[in-house]
């Protein structure tokens, strides 16, 4: 007795096991609920502290309204949201990939009948979908007890583009850092590579310095780069600091991104598979 497949049973299994993975990973992080806390707050602290009395300084040693286009409550804004999005952008994607390599645990991934990169991105999203639930919580804390700048437009149009460009920044900072950690195929370290691409994506993605700032040569030369969309970007979004115009041709930009870092993804997955040699599960 043969049993029919249909279509939509194909798209249900294939749902399926996204749901099943999300829901796994936000088990995992909500398992340790100290944890998950010391590091929203202490994170967003460490950033933010140093950022408002550097720039505080700044303004008044320069005796100035505005630097780089932001007064300094939208400054401060900047940096209230800039700890929140670096966050939700880099989703805890580090050194799991090339810890599993090293380890050799990656050989059970390679039985399961699901595609490991689709599975290490969903991972991703579940970390990113709670980084993006603690920012809406820790803003509007923070908009509450320190109060709305009146420069700031925060919209429905501004949080849709901030977020749909926060979606794009993930899967782009996914396939860039996982780009570098299967370099752990060939090389017995990926420690420092990795901490580099944090860095550049940081400080050229807008992270520690609002690109606003940079000369207007370095700006322009970004552009053809994906880091300004990384982060400021979608900080950029959220603010209201974007016409539609901007906002589409930037989403343009990195989208176009994705293509050479999915295909150079693809070929150093399947050429380090060749040399994989697992040695444990």
């Amino acid at each position: 007795m043969s049993v029919e497949i249909t279509t939509a049973d194909v798209y249900r299994r294939s749902w399926s096991w996204i749901g099943a993975v999300l829901s796994m990973e936000l088990r995992k992080i909500f398992s340790y609920r100290v944890d998950f806390w010391l590091q929203v707050v202490g994170g967003f602290f460490s950033q933010f502290v140093v950022a408002y009395y550097l720039w505080q300084a700044i303004f008044e040693h320069n005796q100035a309204e505005k630097i780089g286009g932001y007064s300094f409550p939208m400054m401060v804004a900047y940096y209230v949201l800039a700890p929140f999005v670096d966050r939700i952008v880099r989703a805890n994607n580090a050194f799991v990939i090339s810890q599993e390599i090293y380890e050799g645990s990656l050989s059970r991934y390679l039985i399961y009948p699901v595609n490991y990169l689709g599975f290490r991105f969903v991972s991703t999203l579940a970390h990113a979908l709670v980084g993006l639930a603690q920012m809406v919580v820790g803003v509007g804390v923070i908009l509450l007890i320190w109060g709305y700048p009146p420069e700031l437009t925060i919209g429905w149009s501004g949080l849709a583009m901030g977020i749909a460009s926060c979606l794009v920044s993930i899967f782009v900072y996914y396939l860039m850092a996982s780009i570098i950690e299967m370099v752990a195929f060939w090389a017995d370290n990926v420690w420092s590579l990795l901490v580099m691409l944090q860095f550049s994506s940081a400080f050229l993605g807008g992270g520690l310095i609002p690109l606003e700032v940079f000369p207007v040569w370095v700006q322009t030369s970004l552009l053809f780069t994906p880091f300004p969309y990384l982060i400021g970007y979608p900080i950029q979004g959220f603010m209201g600091r974007l016409s539609s115009e901007q906002w589409a041709e930037g989403l343009l930009i990195i989208l176009l991104w994705t293509i050479p870092l999915m295909f150079t993804l693809r070929w150093i997955w399947e050429r380090g598979r060749k040399t994989y040699t697992g040695v444990g599960i």
